[in-house]
């Protein structure tokens, strides 16, 4: 840390992306509360923040109610470990292949709206997944809840630049990054409680979090702002 203080500028030489290049130019002299304020108008963005909010806590609280979920099926600590390391080793290869993925065709709505539809079926099938015992459904079921809840978080922070331009980025993700540490300390400390008299009630709850993510990726309209404004620049 000593070493990065005194060696890294406090500007690079180059701006890191196009968003950056032109950040003095775009926002030199904004104001703070007036662009928080246009921000909270925004229907599409705070339906994302909903949607956002709800998945990356849910990828949040899998990880602490793996073992109080499973324990009570049977289910070994080594199985629930190696559960929680694939989910998070196939989470991450998702989120690279979404990220370029969207990279390249720009449907962040879409993909918003699968995902969260996955979520919500993986869940509700893990209602009659979990009880039965088997290793390798609920393996399988650990997999895909990390390929459908990890990426959320590339998708929701890009998604979300492109739906408030030209409000400041930090702005905007530091705003939903905030919903989502909420979302997953209420969510955490709730389900582990619910988890303790009932793991099927935990999943269920899961379940009904899922949905309302679903219905709010589901009500949204696609809205790329910064998109539409590269495009007329480079048109210009």
């Amino acid at each position: 840390m000593i070493y990065f203080g005194l060696t890294y500028r406090a500007k690079p030489k180059h701006a890191p992306s196009k968003i950056a290049t032109n950040i003095n130019e775009h926002f030199a002299g904004a104001s703070l509360w007036k662009e928080a304020s246009n921000m909270l108008r925004m229907k599409n963005f705070m339906l994302l923040c909903i949607s956002f909010s709800i998945l990356y806590a849910v990828d949040t609280a899998i990880g602490v109610l793996a073992s109080p979920i499973l324990a009570p099926y049977n289910y070994s600590t080594t199985f629930i470990s190696i559960g929680g390391i694939l989910c998070v080793v196939f989470g991450v290869i998702a989120s690279v292949i979404v990220g370029i993925y969207l990279d390249r065709s720009k449907k962040f709505l879409m993909t918003l709206r699968i995902m969260t539809i996955l979520t919500t079926v993986t869940f509700l099938s893990s209602l009659w997944v979990v009880p039965q015992e088997n290793d390798i459904l609920t393996g399988f079921g650990l997999i895909i809840a990390g390929i459908v809840t990890v990426p959320i978080t590339p998708l929701g922070f890009v998604f979300s630049i492109e739906l408030t331009h030209p409000i400041q980025p930090i702005l905007a993700n530091g705003f939903l990054l905030m919903c989502a540490q909420i979302m997953s300390l209420v969510m955490t400390l709730s389900m582990t409680a619910i988890a303790k008299n009932s793991p099927l009630s935990a999943l269920g709850t899961f379940t009904g979090f899922c949905g309302i993510a679903a219905v709010a990726s589901c009500l949204m309209k696609e809205e790329l702002r910064l998109f539409e404004a590269s495009k007329d620049k480079t048109i210009s």
